[in-house]
């Protein structure tokens, strides 16, 4: 925060961080904020101690207007690519006051021994690339691959955390976001830790009263997919891979192949058990991490975040029925094929040009599998999903079926708020702790 003694040039870079954080260099920043560039050849940090640190990726305003250009015809647009059109439109200008560079940053935190450096290069390889990040680190490497080559890392010295001070040093990285205007960056979240997902007890205590048994007995009772269904299934998938093949300017098979391999696991990964011959329940997601792709490895068995996260939960209300009906805890088992998570992306493939052809696909596989219930997340497929998969920049959702939820969670400071709050608070009212569920939101669709 701006001390007592700062300087009017001073104050002028914290108005500009905080408005149009893009038009401020890291030359800038580091006069209002003591940084120090992390690389390869950096010493380990103090062990146990939280450390914060800064991403940079800078680039011309041709460039990002190119970004911006690629992100919006190849998806139904996320929020920060339009005020990033709103900077360019406003800064990217000969006259007085222009900017010629834009620097894009992310914030993060990481903790001793490891360093800023470690934390990118890991979420680069395993679990970040996916919603806001991974699309525009996938549209920066259409435009221009040097651009990533030349992100900066800086560790914000400053605001060191001791090893006692884990809740504060979530403040710490919420602040931070906050300070540097979080609509241009590419923190989706505004800080904080898994803890956030968790519910509260009284809700646990709620959900184990119900005595829902759904898994058990499903696992009891279901049947594999029928010869029929598992051959039309092997069709579908090969006519994924030969257009991934075929089209590898709108697939990305020009920078990584769509193997066999990765073909097989997104057969498995998307074939049903079923109940009584019908399928269930079928699970909608976007698209593949550059992580999972590069590994082939499934949205249940890779490192993603979301995968993770939703495996966790899962695992929680599996042993949550186990222990209601005196069987005790155990371990879920979530196979790639014959799974009650039946799990499709809209695309399979690396990258999101042609989202028609995505969508045919999705059609096929869900005209083959014929769920009862379809469950859809991120803003593109709940598009999709609003649209009965035909339109995709999505429809009213009464235009084909009265059933639709959208959920979301939201963080309240009062974990006993009532459901009429829940129900009239603006959704960007509170940011804290307690999870609720309402349909505020489309971020997820039933």
């Amino acid at each position: 925060m701006p001390q007592e003694d700062a300087t009017p040039n001073q104050l002028s870079i914290y108005d500009r961080l905080y408005t149009a954080a893009p038009t401020v260099s890291n030359a800038e920043i580091e006069t209002i904020w003591k940084l120090e560039r992390s690389t390869a050849s950096s010493p380990p940090l103090q062990a146990g101690y939280h450390y914060f640190c800064m991403r940079s990726i800078a680039m011309t305003g041709k460039q990002l207007d190119e970004v911006v250009e690629y992100m919006r015809v190849t998806e139904e647009g996320y929020e920060e690519t339009y005020h990033w059109r709103q900077l360019l439109d406003l800064y990217h200008n000969p006259g007085p006051g222009g900017t010629e560079v834009f620097t894009i940053r992310y914030f993060g935190t990481v903790e001793g021994p490891r360093r800023p450096v470690d934390r990118q290069t890991e979420d680069l390889l395993n679990t970040k690339l996916s919603a806001i990040m991974g699309e525009f680190y996938r549209a920066v490497e259409a435009v221009d691959s040097s651009i990533l080559d030349q992100a900066e890392v800086h560790l914000i010295v400053d605001s060191t955390q001791d090893p006692s001070s884990e809740l504060f040093a979530q403040d710490t990285e919420r602040l931070l976001i906050q300070c540097a205007h979080p609509r241009s960056l590419l923190n989706r979240q505004l800080g904080g830790y898994y803890s956030s997902y968790l519910p509260n007890a009284d809700d646990a205590a709620n959900f184990a009263d119900l005595k829902t048994d759904a898994w058990y007995r499903f696992g009891a009772h279901s049947t594999r997919a029928s010869n029929e269904l598992l051959s039309l299934l092997s069709t579908h998938f090969d006519s994924v891979q030969q257009y991934a093949i075929d089209y590898p300017a709108e697939s990305g098979t020009a920078v990584h192949e769509f193997t066999d391999r990765r073909r097989r696991l997104c057969e498995k990964q998307a074939t049903p058990r079923q109940y009584h011959g019908i399928t269930l329940l079928t699970f909608l997601g976007k698209d593949v991490t550059y992580a999972d792709y590069l590994a082939e490895e499934t949205f249940w068995g890779g490192g993603s975040r979301a995968g993770v996260l939703t495996t966790d939960m899962l695992q929680r209300i599996v042993d949550t029925e186990a222990d209601s009906h005196g069987r005790g805890g155990y371990q879920q088992i979530l196979r790639p094929q014959g799974s009650f998570w039946c799990f499709a992306d809209l695309w399979p493939w690396l990258w999101h040009q042609n989202a028609e052809q995505a969508m045919y696909f999705l059609r096929s596989y869900l005209a083959t599998t014929r769920p009862l219930i379809v469950v859809s997340y991120s803003r593109a497929v709940n598009t999709v999903t609003r649209g009965n998969f035909l339109h995709k920049n999505g429809a009213s959702t009464i235009a084909f079926t009265s059933m639709v939820g959208d959920l979301t969670i939201q963080y309240y400071s009062d974990p006993t708020v009532t459901a009429k709050i829940v129900q009239t608070v603006p959704t960007s009212t509170y940011h804290t702790s307690t999870p609720a569920v309402t349909n505020m939101a489309s971020r997820m669709s039933v």
